[in-house]
């Protein structure tokens, strides 16, 4: 699948990509960027993550329904105002907390929604361990010129204010929430290793943001 594509050929290929049990949608496409970095235990580096949630919910918010407990990773339905608002979370937690953070669309959490921001920070004592900062939007977004820049200028705050030193952005398989896996697990998402590639059908370029040097970094 390519972005040269148009929306109606991404779509005509449907039946190849999207997988259904039952009227649950559990494995489909969309539109992800991710963003690997350093000193997730930092108050400057964690002061940034809150600028880019913030970022995400207002841009794309109103679209949001439920989230993780991120004490207990049970869902909490948003319009039941259960989950803390993200920056007062953060607060609460010193630098040997993770911070661990998913909030989705949808009215199913056992379905692959449409929207969706997370995020898994080291702690102060597992520093030199990467961090990230995940988020995804319907594909459909990509064939819109006023969408793609909310999401064009979203992807470049992000770079400005994390600092990755790999990520990637771009279509991407989406499945249910089940692939994050609980901070107290020995077994992270954050494993993945990513490189930044091009969106030429955005008119951006997103690989200038590559950096290798931790030390540029810090």
């Amino acid at each position: 699948m390519s972005m040269s594509m148009t929306l109606e050929q991404v779509e005509a290929l449907l039946p190849d990509f999207q997988y259904v049990d039952g009227d649950r949608i559990v494995l489909t496409v969309g539109f992800t960027a991710s963003f690997c970095f350093w000193q997730g235990h930092t108050p400057a580096k964690r002061q940034a993550v809150v600028e880019c949630v913030e970022a995400f919910e207002a841009a794309y918010g109103d679209n949001l329904t439920w989230g993780c407990d991120p004490d207990s990773w049970e869902t909490r339905w948003l319009a039941d105002s259960k989950l803390p608002r993200f920056r007062d979370y953060v607060r609460t937690l010193d630098e040997d907390d993770a911070i661990a953070w998913y909030v989705a669309s949808g009215d199913d959490d056992e379905a692959a929604n449409s929207y969706s921001l997370s995020c898994l920070t080291e702690r102060g004592w597992m520093e030199g361990q990467m961090s990230s900062f995940r988020f995804q939007v319907p594909r459909s977004v990509i064939f819109d010129s006023a969408q793609q820049k909310v999401l064009s200028d979203f992807i470049y705050f992000c770079h400005a204010r994390l600092q990755p030193f790999h990520g990637q952005a771009g279509f991407s398989t989406i499945t249910t929430e089940q692939g994050v896996t609980c901070p107290g697990s020995r077994k992270s998402w954050m494993s993945q290793r990513v490189i930044w590639r091009s969106m030429p059908d955005m008119n951006t370029t997103v690989h200038k943001a590559k950096t290798e040097s931790r030390a540029s970094i810090g």
